[in-house]
Order: C-alpha cells, then sequence, then structure tokens
C-alpha cells in the first residue's frame, strides 16, 4: 500500500478570517501549508521591531547629536510603518482573494475542501 500523507480538510472561511485578523503575523499561509509566505509574514512584521530597538539602543548609548538621533529615530519608525503597512495590505488582498474563490478556489489549487471526493487511485496489486 501506497503510503500517502494525510490530508485535512480546509475551509476558504478560516482562511479568510486568519488571513483578516492574523494576516500580518502569516497564520492563514501556515494553515494553507504556505510555509515559505508564512515566514515572509513574520518577517516583515517582527523584524522592523528588532531594527527599530537597535536603532534606540544605538542612539541612546552612544555620542550622536540630538539631531542625529531623532533623524535616525524617525528613520527608524519610518520604515516600521512602511514594512506594517505592506505586511497588512498584502495579508488584505490575500484574504480577499481566498474570500473571492471560495472553497472551489482552494479546490482547483489541490486542497481538500468539505464536500471534496478524493481523487480515485486505483489498488495496487
Amino acid at each position: 500500500m501506497q503510503n500517502q500523507p494525510i490530508q485535512t480538510i480546509k475551509s476558504s472561511t478560516t482562511a479568510g478570517l486568519l488571513g483578516l485578523f492574523l494576516g500580518p503575523l502569516g497564520v492563514h499561509n501556515f494553515y494553507l501549508n504556505q510555509i515559505g509566505k508564512g515566514i515572509a509574514h513574520l518577517i516583515l512584521t517582527v523584524l522592523p521591531f528588532v531594527v527599530l530597538f537597535i536603532a534606540t539602543t544605538i542612539g541612546s548609548t552612544s555620542d550622536l547629536s540630538i539631531s542625529e538621533g531623532q533623524a535616525l529615530g524617525w528613520g527608524c519608525v519610518f520604515l516600521v510603518w512602511i514594512s506594517l503597512g505592506v505586511n497588512f495590505m498584502w495579508a488584505f488582498i490575500e484574504s480577499i482573494i481566498i474570500f473571492a474563490q471560495g472553497d472551489a478556489g482552494l479546490a482547483r489549487k489541490g486542497y481538500r475542501v468539505a464536500g471534496s471526493i478524493p481523487p480515485y487511485q486505483p489498488p495496487i496489486l
């Protein structure tokens, strides 16, 4: 008998709601087994805060003038807002696409959805 991975049933409603509410963390992509995209969402969410923390630590402990420190701080804040804005927009658009395509769209992409019949596989003799 063939060893095939067990494919769980996926729902476009669940994936879409995860994308709307937890999209910037990539949860909807992890749910749909799209690990690479999920990690990209996580990086776009976490990395700007790490950079902001490092920049504020450097700015507070270095010999920068007040104007240089402010420029560094505002630059990092700008980076955080741009990165989070792009990430939120990306997750929102993915959610809308998931909702628009519905379960039929997931089935076309090879996911097992409720009510679908697994493809026929002839018995191995």
